[in-house]
């Protein structure tokens, strides 16, 4: 792979765009160019800098002694901006600049080495593994072979130390190798690997500074239809201005790496209404828009519009007044209410759904329940959680009446629950099977202390999401919503289930109902983590015990200082306890801490509490948040 010198050329024009943006290269767009918040704040041309002025560019600001002449001062480099070059002139010879690099109207020369060097400062002092450490950056633009608008470069990473500095959007790749490429138009530069060369899966992308604080252009991990498979393909948002210089990185994903090819080509912009290239090889739409069609009818359209891409975009509304976003990704015509409709090709309009080829408002009977409430208009009932798209807006039945016990059809009024009634078969409405009361100072049952068992979690498990314990049996006859239960399966993720172990997409926060689970106590349902065994102990946190004599005997299932997934500072010590004849089932709090931000993780405001039959036909959920010095008790009735 060919190296350029521990500098990098920078023009005149360059230099002063450094000098107005505090020492970094985002000025690099064309004028009046125009872009969204993935990229850098659109700039006017700057002004070249005279021919007179020979100065040191100081971060951003041209400092000059006390006689007025440049290269006197020194610079204060901040981390990752591109500032004029102090170093001595044998770390910088003239001899290894490439004459082309240095444009002859440039006139402006580092005090300290009588060359126009630029360096990225803080790249420079880095280590080993730093794609933009001195002397790694190759210089794309006379590195590569030019044909016409084109630009390519063959190489191979295989000797790029597998971790770099650079973490880009769309993936981190490893072997990170970096290119430095000055534009010769204004135009929108298109980024591929998928060239014959390649020989692995690549990840590739685009800033306007070789930095972690430089601004993406664009990124691609798999560029779908590229040959090779898993090459890399993206076209630059925005414009990038003639004489701008850009950084163009090239890695492999996971740790892939080897040969590569990569292609740079410059592609003129065209403006919304224009015809257009849909490969974007020839042309590419202006920002805010985007190639539609087919063949020669293809042609620029802007996003939101009838056919463009929807808006996407914190605070962004996805497509114009009558539009909504379709199933492929553009705006199209939305159906109305009670009107025909295609959930892939007719849309409803926003606030309703396509429901058995008919839109159906939310809220409405057989709609959808809203999210926010209240989920159903009146005299109708949610039949599960809003949230989830399956639940519908069904009528609601009074205390007493007959009732569907899988809600396809029916839903008890607020507060009851349809169980089975006087008569075989029968469901009625009636009031839940249990009482929830609160429980002052609970005795805490340590489960993984000696006298407990620490469970051997099923072989394919881990202590990470979905892995449940060996099937255990019950110490004495139990009855959970009336009915006898005598297995259990503690899962990681705070719940134990009853009759059938819990399926393999049972993971992740919890929700009641959870029809897709079976009947289940959960203390603490959330995304959680078990910590590994402190060696050379191999036990599990996950623990169970016995306690007490027949008839009155107890059974205690303990999680030990589980963590909420990717919050590791946050410690979840509980248990849930089954009692012999009373069928009573507690849930007791050990240790909940977690600070700042993680508070909410710890006192299961984010987890669901409570209890369910089989399928959440019957739900008691716990509402309000958990403590320790309060636990929680559900009574039969």
């Amino acid at each position: 792979m060919r190296s350029v010198p521990t500098i990098l050329v920078l023009s005149a024009l360059g230099a002063a765009a450094c000098a107005s943006n505090g020492g970094s290269l985002n000025n690099i767009f064309a004028a009046g160019a125009t872009h969204d918040s993935a990229t850098a704040v659109d700039v006017g041309v700057p002004t070249d800098s005279p021919s007179t002025d020979t100065g040191v560019l100081d971060a951003g600001t041209d400092q000059r002694d006390a006689s007025g002449t440049d290269a006197v001062v020194k610079p204060d480099v901040v981390p990752g901006d591109v500032v004029a070059s102090d170093a001595p002139a044998s770390d910088a010879p003239a001899s290894d600049i490439p004459t082309s690099d240095v444009p002859t109207s440039d006139s402006g020369l580092d005090g300290a080495t009588g060359s126009d060097a630029a360096t990225a400062d803080a790249a420079a002092d880095a280590g080993p593994g730093n794609p933009c450490a001195a002397g790694a950056i190759i210089n794309l633009s006379t590195a590569g072979t030019v044909t016409g608008a084109t630009t390519r470069y063959v190489g191979n990473d295989d000797a790029v130390p597998a971790t770099g500095g650079l973490t880009p959007t769309c993936r981190t790749p490893g072997h990170q190798v970096v290119f430095q490429y000055t534009a010769r138009t204004a135009s929108h530069l298109l980024v591929s690997t998928a060239d014959m060369a390649t020989t692995f899966d690549t990840v590739a992308w685009a800033t306007d500074a070789c930095a972690s604080t430089g601004v993406e252009l664009g990124c691609d991990d798999d560029f779908s239809g590229s040959m090779p498979a898993l090459a890399s393909r993206f076209t630059t948002a925005t414009i990038v201005r003639a004489g701008a210089t850009v950084f163009i990185g090239v890695g492999g994903y996971s740790t892939n790496h080897g040969a590569f090819g990569l292609t740079v080509t410059e592609v003129p912009e065209v403006a919304i209404g224009a015809a257009c290239d849909t490969t974007g090889t020839a042309n590419a739409c202006a920002t805010g828009s985007s190639c539609q069609g087919t063949g020669t009818a293809a042609v620029c359209v802007a996003n939101g519009a009838s056919g463009g891409l929807c808006r996407t975009g914190t605070g962004a509304t996805a497509c114009d007044t009558g539009l909504v976003c379709g199933i492929n990704g553009t705006c199209v015509t939305a159906i109305a209410v009670g009107a025909a409709c295609s959930p892939t090709s007719a849309p409803c309009a926003t606030g309703s759904a396509c429901i058995a080829m008919v839109c159906v408002a939310d809220g409405a009977a057989g709609g959808h329940c809203r999210t926010a409430a209240p989920a159903c208009a009146t005299g109708l009932g949610c039949s599960g959680d809003p949230t989830d798209p399956t639940t519908r807006c069904r009528a609601t039945v009074a205390v007493g009446g007959a009732c569907d016990p899988t809600r396809a059809m029916n839903v008890c009024a607020t507060g009851y629950v349809c169980l089975a009634g006087p008569t075989a078969g029968t469901n009625t409405c009636q009031n839940p099977p249990y009482v929830e009361s609160a429980l002052p100072s609970p005795t805490w049952i340590d489960a993984c202390a000696t006298g407990g068992t620490h469970v051997t979690l099923v072989a394919d498990s881990g202590r990470d999401d979905n892995h449940v314990a060996a099937a255990i049996a019950l110490p004495f006859a139990f009855q959970f919503v009336r009915t006898a239960v005598t297995t259990v399966w503690p899962d990681t993720n705070g719940f134990a289930q009853f009759g059938t172990e819990p399926g393999d997409n049972t993971g992740g926060t919890g929700t009641f109902p959870s029809t897709g689970d079976g009947a289940l106590v959960a203390p603490f349902w959330d995304d959680l983590v078990l910590r590994d065994p402190v060696a050379p102990s191999t036990a599990e946190s996950l623990c169970v015990r016995t306690v007490g004599t027949a008839p009155n005997r107890q059974f205690a299932i303990e999680w030990l200082d589980a963590y909420r997934y990717t919050h590791m500072a946050t410690h979840l010590t509980f248990e849930v306890v089954l009692t012999e004849t009373t069928n009573t089932v507690d849930f007791i709090y050990n240790t909940l801490t977690g600070t700042g931000a993680d508070a909410t993780f710890v006192d299961g405001s984010n987890a669901a509490v409570g209890l369910q039959s089989d399928m959440g036909a019957v739900t008691i959920a716990h509402t309000g948040t958990v403590s320790t010095s309060t636990g929680i008790r559900f009574t039969p009735r």
